[in-house]
């Protein structure tokens, strides 16, 4: 694997290939959720380049939690949790992969390895890999995960081990690294290694988002071990997030407001990882939340000094402040974590991180974590590590296919119309993909994959006291698979919204349709939206 940057403009959430780069150089509506709530009522939108409704659609799962949490009903990521369980599945062998539920030094892991054996005999390659959610949520048994093993071992004709570690709030760091150092230190002892026939010269460990980060410390704190003879052979780290001192750097403010990981988000997992404690979380939130200790180790994290300068833009570094004397934050508590590099890998000095094995790196651009990733690559490469780096400049964390759309820039009124109509969206925030076509006002998905859909219609008789129906139809090739509609006719603006989560094949066409008798209107507000992106491919 040799050193190299190259520019990627899809696929940002696939990880099949770069596992193989480290050695050698009919659709159907999966859940419906649906919302109904007057305009002047949605949350401040951000001035961002994605503008509404991505944002609108991301945030309505976490304002959900939010409000639970405020009125006492239930935690912010319990409520989270409802993404992780409506994923799951249930790993099972097929013909071509055996899947076994094992055991690893008293931690959970799934193993997937080809049902066929080498006719040569030749040893396998294996991947320790470890799923994402912010240490707080996804699981290795979501039915992502499962595909991405079955496709790694068919793919690499490799053997797979997934590790279930232990989540937070439930358990706080340092447990999740715990777990997944005892997976890799117990999978690594000679007997386990010749049981499953893997040849132990060809072992990597990989994870995507906090997987990333678990996957990097424990390659960092394997490299320390004198009394571990075997070694992994390379580190794949698909977006990873790498340390929390600084939450603030120019990927934190550009892309606070981006889908999938908005920075409140993000902070909040930090927080969670470390502590329960509200006083924690806002002092993170304002980057504000550093000792004297961390402080120390501000100077590996200092994005004027590792980050190229076409990512510093027009921002300019500040130090994030130390917290002294009394304070919000209790002084005996988390503070003392921040400095730990098992949480925070980009924290070790450059004697760590010459000992590293070849590492390859994926950030996106419109992700909070890209300059995390890209500090990491620089300091890899200055202490003399093997680096493959790709940078995707049209990816988000996660995503491969975006696109986010507004009836009109200007005010505009449609129908109502005695026959259904397709509605043609004019105003593009976001076209990543080019899925979407503003001439047929349809979006034909790239690829075949689960793709998250939102739909907000908005109406205005015009006049006071009179009332017209704000309705439409999302359809999926012809047919309609949402119909949100709202006619109150107590005042003259009517709004709802709709989001679902459908399974759709490449070439399957999304539009909306106006019914006979509906009306939308639309300005520069952008009251009318389309929304949606993949959250995973299946092809």
């Amino acid at each position: 694997m040799k050193a190299s940057d190259s520019d990627k403009v899809s696929d940002c959430g696939d990880g099949v290939d770069v596992l193989g780069k480290m050695e050698d150089s009919s659709a159907s509506t999966v859940s419906i959720a649906s919302t109904k709530t007057r305009v002047e009522s949605l949350p401040d939108l951000p001035s961002a380049p994605l503008k509404p409704n991505l944002h609108y659609l991301k945030t309505k799962q976490k304002n959900t939690a939010e409000l639970s949490e405020r009125m006492g009903l239930l935690d912010y990521m319990k409520v989270m949790m409802f993404i992780t369980i409506a994923e799951r599945v249930v790993p099972v062998s097929d013909e071509r992969v055996q899947v076994s539920d094992e055991n690893f030094d008293g931690v959970e892991v799934i193993v997937y390895q080809p049902t066929q054996q080498e006719e040569s005999g030749e040893l396998r390659r294996a991947i320790i890999y470890l799923h994402g959610g912010g240490w707080c949520l996804g699981s290795s048994r979501m039915g992502p995960y499962d595909l991405l093993a079955r496709h790694m071992v068919t793919e690499l004709n490799a053997v797979i081990v997934s590790v279930e570690y232990r989540l937070a709030p439930a358990y706080h760091f340092p447990a999740q690294f715990e777990d997944v150092y005892h997976v890799v230190k117990y999978f690594l002892h000679v007997d386990v290694l010749k049981s499953y026939h893997i040849n132990p010269e060809r072992i990597a460990v990989s994870g995507d988002s906090a997987g990333g980060n678990l996957a990097a410390a424990v390659a960092q704190q394997l490299q320390k071990d004198p009394k571990q003879p075997i070694q992994l052979k390379a580190q794949a780290l698909i977006y990873p997030v790498l340390q929390a001192l600084d939450l603030n750097t120019p990927s934190y403010q550009q892309n606070q407001h981006m889908p999938i990981l908005p920075r409140t988000l993000m902070v909040r997992f930090w927080s969670e990882y470390f502590t329960s404690d509200k006083s924690f979380l806002r002092a993170m939130m304002a980057n504000r939340h550093n000792n004297h200790e961390s402080a120390a180790l501000l100077k590996f994290v200092n994005w004027s000094s590792y980050l190229p300068d076409s990512y510093r833009q027009t921002y300019n570094y500040s130090a994030p402040p130390v917290v002294t004397g009394k304070s919000s934050v209790h002084p005996v508590g988390p503070h003392h974590l921040l400095a730990d590099p098992r949480a925070s890998p980009l924290l070790v000095p450059d004697t760590t991180l010459r000992l590293l094995p070849k590492a390859y790196v994926l950030t996106c651009e419109y992700d909070v974590l890209r300059d995390d990733g890209l500090m990491y690559v620089t300091r890899l490469r200055n202490a003399g590590v093997d680096v493959t780096h790709e940078h995707y400049p049209g990816g988000f964390h996660a995503s491969r296919s975006a696109f986010s759309v507004a009836l009109t820039d200007t005010r505009l009124c449609v129908g109502p119309n005695r026959e259904d109509s397709v509605v043609k969206y004019s105003s593009v925030f976001v076209n990543l993909g080019d899925g979407y076509s503003t001439d047929t006002g349809a979006f034909v998905a790239p690829r075949s994959g689960v793709y998250s859909l939102a739909l907000t219609v908005y109406s205005d008789a015009g006049t006071p006291g009179a009332t017209l129906a704000a309705c439409a139809r999302l359809r999926l090739n012809g047919r309609t698979i949402a119909s949100p509609s709202e006619n109150n006719l107590q005042d003259q603006e009517d709004s709802t919204s709709a989001l679902l989560v459908v399974q759709l094949h490449a070439g399957d066409r999304v539009d909306v349709a106006l019914p006979a008798g509906c009306f939308l209107c639309d300005n520069n507000n952008h009251y009318n939206t389309f929304t949606g992106f993949l959250l995973y491919a299946t092809d």
